[in-house]
């Protein structure tokens, strides 16, 4: 409805390639993702989009050239980190990746969401005692008050091979309503789950259909999207 009132608008055209990239549907998500950038080419939030979905995509290479061209610019948008990070983790480059969440999660003043894609990083690369410290500041910080961590400790657990940890998680993230949840089918992080009958279980709590049917929808805090 935004888009038919307001066709220019770049946050309209960004908020439904995020729709679509929890939905599966990158080719869809990049169009939407490339039109908010050609509307607001400066922007930092619609370079990060595109970038995201191409990451999603497997299209690593050109995600990390446009992060480094866009950190130029925006050299403290942490999005446009964990993008980068992610690209190089897809790409099995650890220490690359390494050195990007380290950068985010400097910037960001620890922020849990980047903690756990380092400490995620760390234990991939064979750092596990690093990647365990993480886990034990994630507690700590949880300990201190604050909303729950789920997500970040879902990330965490899955990194370190602990799979029962990582869906006691995310079921309690669905019930808390936590938006970031809905992208878990583009995410590769939680590609080992996908095979596990409580995977299917945690889609059905989240009133979503499996990537791949043409009827894909999402039911599940629209609003909380991006």
């Amino acid at each position: 409805k935004a888009l038919e009132l307001r066709p220019q608008f770049a946050e309209a055209h960004l908020r439904y390639g995020f729709y679509f990239m929890a939905t599966g549907r990158l080719e869809q998500a990049l169009r939407r993702a490339r039109a908010a950038h050609q509307l607001d080419p400066l922007s930092a939030s619609t370079t990060a989009a595109e970038t995201m979905v191409l990451t999603y995509m497997g299209r690593c290479e050109s995600a990390i050239r446009r992060c480094k061209e866009a950190l130029e610019m925006h050299p403290y948008f942490i999005e446009l980190r964990y993008v980068l990070g992610m690209a190089y983790q897809r790409l099995g480059k650890f220490e690359e990746a390494i050195a990007a969440f380290e950068a985010g999660a400097t910037i960001s003043g620890r922020e849990p969401l980047f903690l756990c894609w380092l400490g995620a990083a760390y234990a991939e690369a064979g750092r596990r005692d690093e990647a365990l410290a993480i886990l034990e500041e994630l507690k700590q910080r949880e300990k201190e008050g604050g909303p729950p961590l789920h997500l970040p400790f879902a990330v965490m657990h899955i990194a370190l091979g602990q799979k029962d940890a990582a869906f006691e998680r995310l079921f309690q993230a669905a019930d808390a309503f936590d938006g970031l949840v809905c992208y878990i089918q583009i995410v590769p992080t939680y590609d080992s789950l996908r095979d596990d009958p409580r995977y299917l279980e945690l889609l059905t709590r989240l009133g979503m259909t499996p990537v791949g049917d043409p009827t894909a929808t999402l039911h599940f805090s629209e609003g909380a999207l991006g």
